[in-house]
């Protein structure tokens, strides 16, 4: 459930806006690889929903799907806190638009480059001022 959150709250910084109405409803083929001391992948499969209206189909009708993920994590193990990641999310079709798999079919975890990602983003955590320590 913590990973579902995650994944949604990654989907809010979708830097192209075209993923704004997809969210993370389970988690599926889930792989933790420990790359380094203080870098792990999470590799997986996640439940899709979205709206539908934006496909052309009823106004409020969901289209749940999947779509492959993958996070590459940073810590820090001086300070034992988050140093950054970045995280990928779905597949393009053939125009270039993200896209959900069917439920039923294979979906592949694999490593991909950036672009062949419907989003990837970096996030970092915000730098300390003076409200932060």
């Amino acid at each position: 459930m913590l990973l579902e959150a995650f994944i949604c709250e990654c989907v809010s910084y979708d830097p192209t806006g075209r993923m704004s109405d997809w969210w993370s409803d389970g988690v599926i083929q889930l792989r933790i690889d420990q790359q380094s001391g203080d870098s792990f992948k999470l590799t997986g499969v996640t439940w899709v929903g979205v709206l539908a209206n934006k496909y052309g189909l009823a106004k409020g009708v969901e289209l749940m799907g999947l779509a492959p993920f993958e996070i590459d994590v940073k810590l820090s193990l001086e300070d034992r806190h988050f140093a950054g990641c970045v995280f990928r999310l779905g597949l393009l079709d053939a125009r270039g638009q993200p896209v959900v798999g069917e439920p039923g079919r294979p979906v592949a975890v694999k490593s991909r480059e950036n672009g062949e990602w419907a989003m990837a983003v970096e996030l970092t955590p915000p730098a300390p001022g003076p409200d932060r320590s």
